[in-house]
C-alpha cells in the first residue's frame, strides 16, 4: 500500500484510462511516466488591450523551477477531475478562487527539464477571466505579472517552437535540446518560459481561445 502522506499523480495510458497512482517524484524521474495534468491561463482587459497572467515558479519546483509559466499548472490527484484540480491549484498557488474556467484543449507532450526530472503529461488547458487580488504561496510561486497579449504573441512568433505531438517521438537525451526554455523580452524585461508553456504558446488552438475570451 502506498503512503497516503506522499504527493501522488494519476498515471494513465494513451487513451486516458487510469492505470494507477504514483509518487510525484517517481513519476517525473527520467523517463517521466504519462500522467494527468492541468494548465490554466488567466486573462483580463486593460483598457482596449487584453493581458495574460504569467507566474514565476518557485525555485523549489522539481520541473520549471525559477522559470515563468502560465497562471498555474498542476498534477491531477487520484479520484480528482481535471476541473477540480484546476480550481484547487488556483487556490493553492496564487490564492484565486471561484473563477469560471472554459476548457480549451488537451495535448500530450514530453519535455526534458533538468538532469533528474522531466514531464510526460496529458494536459487539459483552461482559460478564465480574472481581475482580482492574488495571494502567492511562496512554496509554489515567487512572482506574477500581467503581460500584453499582442506583445506576447508577436514575441512568440519570432521563435520556432516544436509541436507537442512531435515531442512524443523522442527519448530523454534528445528532448534536452529540442525542448529548452523559451527566452522572451516582454515589457522591457527578460523572461525564461517553461518548456510546456512554450509548447502551448506555439499552438494556434490556445491563441484562438485567448483571443475569443
Amino acid at each position: 500500500m502506498k503512503n497516503s502522506s506522499r504527493k501522488l499523480v494519476t498515471l494513465i495510458d494513451k487513451e486516458n484510462n487510469v492505470l494507477e497512482d504514483e509518487d510525484l517524484f517517481a513519476a517525473h524521474t527520467h523517463p517521466a511516466q504519462l500522467h494527468r495534468a492541468v494548465s490554466v491561463w488567466l486573462v483580463h482587459d486593460q483598457g482596449s488591450r487584453s493581458q495574460i497572467l504569467l507566474q514565476k515558479r518557485s525555485i523549489k519546483k522539481i520541473t520549471g523551477g525559477n522559470q515563468w509559466g502560465n497562471a498555474i499548472c498542476g498534477n491531477v490527484r487520484p479520484n480528482e477531475t481535471y476541473l477540480e484540480c484546476a480550481q484547487r491549484r488556483l487556490g493553492e498557488e496564487i490564492g484565486v478562487y471561484g473563477v469560471k474556467l472554459k476548457p480549451d484543449f488537451r495535448f500530450e507532450y514530453k519535455i526534458y527539464s533538468n538532469e533528474k526530472y522531466g514531464e510526460h503529461e496529458l494536459d487539459q488547458v483552461y482559460v478564465g477571466e480574472y481581475n482580482g487580488k492574488f495571494e502567492l504561496n511562496p512554496e509554489e510561486a515567487s512572482a506574477i505579472v500581467w503581460v500584453d497579449m499582442i506583445e506576447l504573441k508577436k514575441e512568440v512568433a519570432k521563435h520556432k517552437i516544436i509541436g507537442a505531438m512531435e515531442t512524443l517521438k523522442y527519448e530523454t537525451d534528445e528532448l534536452k535540446n529540442l525542448t529548452p526554455a523559451l527566452k522572451l523580452r516582454l515589457g522591457g524585461k527578460d523572461f525564461e518560459i517553461t518548456p510546456w508553456t512554450s509548447l502551448m504558446l506555439g499552438d494556434k488552438k490556445l491563441w484562438e481561445m485567448l483571443e475569443k475570451n
